[in-house]
């Protein structure tokens, strides 16, 4: 084989082996996805969870009944920038529980209709 004949063969080598990466990689990360984590069993991962399935829901009723339920009164008016929030995020996926206390929780979510990671 002449010396243009190996040149192709080891630039058509490392474009299959960078897709094959590539392809890992991206598996990887969808396989992550589907096993998401469960809030802990805290008072803390409790309400966390209750606000999570509200925020998701995407169902305005159900995020007023927790701001009336859960909000100080003074912190009523945050259901119309919560609603438009989710409408911007389309919610949330628990990526990982960073820091569990019985009364404080740290953990990295997802944005659904995006890629970005919110530490929490």
């Amino acid at each position: 084989m002449d010396q243009m004949g190996k040149s192709f063969v080891s630039t058509g080598m490392k474009r299959i082996l960078a897709r094959v990466l590539w392809m890992g990689c991206s598996l990887a990360l969808l396989v992550r996805a589907a096993n998401q984590v469960a809030p802990p069993d805290t008072p803390a991962g409790k309400m966390f969870s209750i606000w999570l399935e509200a925020f998701n829901s995407g169902d305005q009723k159900r995020m007023s009944d927790l701001v009336a339920k859960y909000y100080l009164p003074e912190n009523a008016n945050r259901l119309e920038g919560m609603i438009d929030f989710r409408d911007r995020t389309g919610g949330f996926n628990l990526i990982s529980i960073e820091k569990s206390e019985p009364r404080r929780i740290e953990a990295i979510i997802r944005e659904r209709e995006g890629l970005s990671l919110i530490h929490i």
